[in-house]
């Protein structure tokens, strides 16, 4: 008797789909598919409806597994992790006065750390000569404002967190691809550009101490 031949899609068998499937390497199948030629649109949509198959029958063995022995057994949470919504909450009208001014203030910071920059970098490049006072006041007026330019940080990076969980939560992606597409937010950008920032202001009160001559 004829053994009846196992059906293949896109060049691969029914079994060997499914230990790619379950050893977690779809992505490399997929790229070997790709890399192949005369793969037809057929092939493709039954490549995809049978790893829905397999999805489901997943899905549904996790499901009779964990209303047996538990979630905890194989090493899932049974907690649902919190919405944006549930991790932040609304201002009341005072925090709101609060915030804004505190905000102001930030930007007061900001601006008054940024013309130090602009002062001092004209100076140099105009070769002229600055009191070792004057270096010693730059560097530590801006070690004084960096309480609020690291506030501002710490704000910045919790809009962006903010941001990447949205992402997750809404498009079902992973972390890392989140967080990939994440790079285009305003949100990345406001808080790499504050990280950045902090960053360089480290440099230039070291620079300013060791001109006005501070001990440290």
């Amino acid at each position: 008797m004829a053994t009846k031949k196992e059906k293949t899609i896109c060049g691969k068998t029914e079994k060997e789909i499914r230990k790619i499937y379950f050893s977690k390497r779809v992505p490399d199948l997929l790229a070997e598919i790709q890399m192949k030629k005369g793969i037809t649109e057929k092939e493709l949509n039954e490549l995809s409806t049978f790893l829905g198959k397999l999805r489901d029958e997943e899905k549904n063995t996790l499901k009779k597994i964990t209303e047996k022995i538990g979630c905890e057994a194989i090493g899932i949470s049974e907690n649902i992790p919190p919405t944006v919504e549930e991790l932040t909450t609304e201002m009341t009208e005072e925090e709101k006065v609060k915030f804004e001014t505190w905000k102001a203030e930030v930007d007061i910071a900001i601006d008054t750390v940024k013309g130090i920059i602009r002062e001092a970098t004209q100076t140099a490049f105009a070769r002229k000569m600055v009191d070792r006072e004057k270096w010693l006041d730059w560097g530590l007026t801006i070690a004084n404002l960096s309480r609020y330019i690291d506030a501002d940080r710490v704000y910045k990076d919790q809009l962006y967190r903010k941001r990447l969980i949205e992402i997750i939560d809404k498009y079902g992606v992973s972390r890392k691809e989140a967080e990939e597409r994440s790079k285009i937010t305003k949100e990345y950008a406001d808080y790499k550009n504050a990280v950045l920032f902090k960053d360089n202001l480290e440099e230039i009160i070291r620079i300013c101490k060791k001109k006005g001559g501070y001990d440290y």
